[in-house]
């Protein structure tokens, strides 16, 4: 049982919009407080700020902000006043909360290949959820299309030859080896919009030329016609979801926080007996497999099977490799919302659920 892209899409309300763009902000700016921790860059206008933080020591939020003010202009010109407004709101979000945040988060140990892999995670879900609601994080890629209309350049060798030197330049701050790690971030945030963002799957529509903000992200699709998903779309629709839940309990546990449904139920055991919560979690979960396979058949019940492992597997596996050396419990309880409740959006179009 798999979905399929509506034939008729809704427009998104404000209030579709405002959340999206918060849950967004939120999640590329708790990213960059892990990427700073880690001394690591990235690409793109963000990658850029990042350099010149750690150059200078000023801070990243300020930086950002300043970076993308030339690039409205360029949007506005090729997407419209709608997106501007909505990019410069997210651009000015994530500034404020990549200064916030620290004083909220902060990390003890963690390790850099893991930490890099959840930064692409959290940063791609980010810039999907902005891509949907008609606003992005600035940047080269506006530009980029900009010029492509102008002069014919492919607005994706822009962004190549962009990012090429800002990871040249990384290699005059960091060591080869960080800066490898690094790419491995951006990669990661490449796959999942690519894998992710595409006109036959999701079925709203935003304000702007819908048209021109998929081509600014090159990931349109050839076909417009509904198709279903491949076994590796559903694998790594799966493998985000999961790691986003692992993500947000890791975040709760370190807080002492509780949540409802059977992760609830688990962590409340948890803390009472000492049991480990993971598989406390997976045994709880146990007798809905067979209730979800007399409602939804097979292949629902398999699914849910496999990315309840995951969720068990991942929120044990990521205790000695993102220690926190202290959270908010607002945070933490602010965190574990948008990441685990993005990892059940995630989850539903692939026929999944965490039981």
């Amino acid at each position: 049982m798999t979905e399929i892209i509506a034939e008729n899409p809704v427009e998104h309300t404000l209030l579709d919009d405002v959340q999206g763009i918060a849950y967004g902000t939120t999640m590329a700016a708790f990213g960059i407080v892990l990427l700073t921790h880690l001394g690591l860059v990235t690409g793109q206008t963000a990658g850029l700020a990042v350099l010149i933080s750690y150059a200078t020591g000023w801070g990243f939020g300020p930086v950002f902000f300043a970076i993308n003010i030339p690039f409205y202009w360029f949007g506005y010109r090729r997407m419209g006043l709608g997106f501007v407004i909505k990019t410069f709101l997210s651009v000015a979000a994530l500034s404020a909360l990549a200064a916030f945040l620290p004083g909220y988060i902060n990390f003890a140990n963690v390790n850099p290949i893991v930490g890099t892999v959840i930064f692409g995670f959290l940063s791609g879900s980010a810039l999907l959820a902005l891509f949907r609601h008609g606003a992005s994080l600035g940047g080269v890629g506006i530009m980029a299309l900009y010029l492509q209309d102008r002069t014919g350049f492919r607005a994706g060798w822009t962004q190549l030859i962009f990012d090429a030197c800002v990871f040249g330049l990384a290699l005059t701050l960091r060591d080869w080896k960080t800066v490898a790690i690094s790419a491995l971030g951006a990669l990661v945030i490449n796959i999942v919009i690519a894998m992710n963002h595409r006109r036959d799957r999701y079925i709203a529509t935003c304000s702007v030329d819908r048209t021109a903000l998929l081509t600014h992200i090159n990931v349109m699709s050839a076909d417009p016609s509904p198709r279903r998903y491949t076994l590796f779309e559903d694998a790594q629709g799966l493998v985000l979801a999961s790691a986003q839940a692992a993500l947000g309990i890791h975040l709760l546990r370190a807080a002492g926080l509780v949540t409802g449904g059977t992760a609830g139920t688990a962590l409340i055991l948890s803390y009472a007996t000492g049991l480990n919560f993971s598989a406390l979690f997976f045994g709880l979960n146990i007798p809905f497999f067979a209730l979800a396979f007399r409602a939804r058949g097979p292949v629902f019940c398999a699914k849910s099977l496999v990315t309840v492992s995951f969720v068990s597997i991942l929120a044990e596996a990521l205790k000695p490799v993102l220690v926190l050396q202290t959270i908010h419990p607002a945070a933490a309880a602010l965190l574990f919302g948008v990441s685990a409740g993005v990892g059940l959006l995630g989850l539903f179009p692939h026929s999944g659920t965490f039981g």
